[in-house]
């Protein structure tokens, strides 16, 4: 059969919603079709991948693609940022050609499955992993399929029907390596020439009990890959493709140590040249673990950490300490190991003062980099059910739910994200000097529309700091005036001449005036501590 696996496009609903979490960022290789496509190449199927996360084309282009592909199955992978995209391909894709059999997948489809599939324009969904299931379809030609676990499906009377969860992988060192040569690795390179990173996994699954984890129970059991062929794939990335780096996209990458040890071992024996990034848990690793896996290569560790609050760790089952996370940190500083925290704000029961003790906790960690994202209910966790049953969302999209609760109102989240976006803005370019931001909380009072041209020219003078920087310097100091006119009106004012000489400091920094650059930031930071300026920007 000839089959196209379609990852649309993602829907970017951050403004309409005022959350960052609903923003579209650069893809990544979609290691799920890929290893899909893999399977079905081995069943000798005829396959071919439209990543349209990477293409971003029209819905109505991407669907002549696949109509003059005339394909006899077309495979959607869905989250609940693609998924508006997904029905509308389908749909249409349906009234072209009634033919052509449509399959959801992926993790929304999975928890909607008896909704998706009683679309007029869906023949199947597939419940949870698709590389045992959608092979067998396919065998039996869409026909008696009730003795297939993993599927959602309408019967001859148009009643719909689950015959259960798929039966996840147990041993992922019998799927080949995933299908990359089938994805535009050309277009992706010539739209994101400094993104050359190749994704891979070592296992899947993850034993832990986070209660904001969208991972099904029945996909949750650990798997891992054995460690010789690990590297073997590893080697074969290098060997084929030049890769340079390589992201680990699991759940767990240290979960079990002595596995990681192996690895680690390995790569170092067989000399391979190349760096890697990873997500763990700061209760995976040891000194000695860390400075193994650095010997073998890892720059780069992704942590959650999501609170700086031990109350609110609790609350969502993360089974680790204050602790815990400040040792993994400084054990990666004293190793030279480049750290990502990750937090979370507008979690159900944390205050405005858990958020500024969450911001004040990261700027004691110290990471490489760091980002704080509003929590938003995806479908399948804990936490979902529990914000449903205790009717704390106040909207929705697509299902996800938008978080209110009586200590956090919706609008005080938004006042929240935005004030913590500006203390990220002012943080980063504080460390550039190597001063601490003040540890501090205010209220503020500001208007938009009176600053939104002002700090529009700061943006386009950013652009052009390496083009002309005096002519940058001559502009900043002449905005600078200017807010100093109005700040008599609008209090605003303070916070983005704090900005200003922040900027005019970055660019005596960047051509080695460290004289000046610290007076400048010296002089930020002052205007920050006196005037008590709020930490928000627009």
């Amino acid at each position: 059969m000839k089959i196209i696996l379609v990852y649309p496009d993602i829907v970017d609903v951050s403004r309409r919603y005022q959350v960052n979490t609903l923003s579209k960022y650069p893809p990544l290789m979609p290691l799920g079709i890929l290893y899909l496509a893999a399977v079905l190449l081995q069943k000798n199927h005829e396959v071919k991948i439209f990543d349209n996360s990477v293409w971003e084309l029209p819905n109505r282009t991407l669907l002549e693609l696949i109509l003059r592909e005339n394909p006899d199955a077309v495979g959607f992978s869905t989250t609940f940022k693609n998924i508006g995209n997904a029905r509308i391909i389908a749909k249409h894709l349906k009234v072209k050609n009634k033919k052509i059999k449509i399959i959801f997948g992926g993790p929304q489809a999975s928890y909607f499955a008896k909704e998706i599939t009683a679309l007029p324009y869906v023949d199947l969904t597939i419940i949870g992993e698709a590389e045992e299931t959608l092979p067998r379809v396919l065998e039996k030609n869409f026909e008696c399929l009730s003795e297939i676990n993993g599927l959602c499906l309408k019967d001859n009377y148009g009643n719909i029907v689950s015959t259960g969860n798929s039966t996840p992988v147990e041993d992922l060192d019998s799927l080949p390596y995933p299908a990359r040569q089938l994805w535009d690795l050309e277009t992706f390179h010539r739209k994101w020439p400094n993104n050359t990173i190749f994704t891979m996994i070592t296992s899947r699954g993850c034993p832990y009990r986070c209660t904001f984890c969208s991972l099904p129970p029945h996909c949750r059991k650990y798997r891992a890959r054995d460690p010789i062929k690990v590297v073997d794939e590893i080697e074969y990335l290098i060997n084929h493709f030049g890769a340079k780096t390589i992201d680990f996209m699991e759940d767990n990458f240290a979960l079990n140590r002595e596995r990681t040890y192996k690895i680690c071992n390995e790569i170092i024996k067989r000399k391979l040249k190349f760096s890697w990034r990873c997500d763990t848990r700061v209760d995976n690793v040891t000194p000695e673990l860390l400075a193994k896996m650095k010997e073998a290569g890892l720059r780069f560790i992704f942590f959650g950490i999501e609170s700086g609050s031990q109350k609110i760790l609790d609350f969502l089952k993360k089974d680790i300490t204050i602790e815990q996370i400040r040792n993994a940190f400084s054990w990666c500083k004293e190793l030279g190991i480049n750290t990502f925290a990750s937090f979370m704000l507008g979690i159900p029961g944390e205050t405005c003062a858990d958020i500024f003790n969450s911001f004040d906790f990261m700027t004691e960690l110290e990471p490489t980099q760091f980002s704080f994202q509003t929590y938003v209910g995806i479908p399948g966790s804990e936490l979902y059910h529990y914000l449903k049953k205790n009717n704390l969302s106040c909207d929705t999209w697509e299902n996800a739910l938008l978080v209110s609760t009586k200590q956090l109102p919706r609008k005080e989240t938004i006042r929240m994200e935005k004030e913590i976006s500006f203390r990220s803005k002012l943080y980063n370019l504080l460390r550039v000097f190597k001063i601490a931001l003040p540890k501090q909380d205010y209220d503020y009072h500001y208007d938009k529309k009176a600053w939104r041209n002002i700090l529009s020219q700061l943006t386009k003078i950013l652009l052009r700091l390496k083009e002309n920087p005096e002519k940058a310097i001559r502009k900043l100091k002449l905005i600078g005036v200017k807010i100093k006119l109005l700040q008599g009106k609008y209090k605003l004012a303070i916070p983005v001449l704090v900005y200003v000489n922040l900027l005019l400091g970055l660019i005596y920094n960047l051509h080695n005036e460290k004289n000046k650059a610290k007076e400048f930031a010296q002089k930020a930071l002052s205007l920050s501590w006196d005037f008590k300026i709020p930490y928000q920007i627009y």
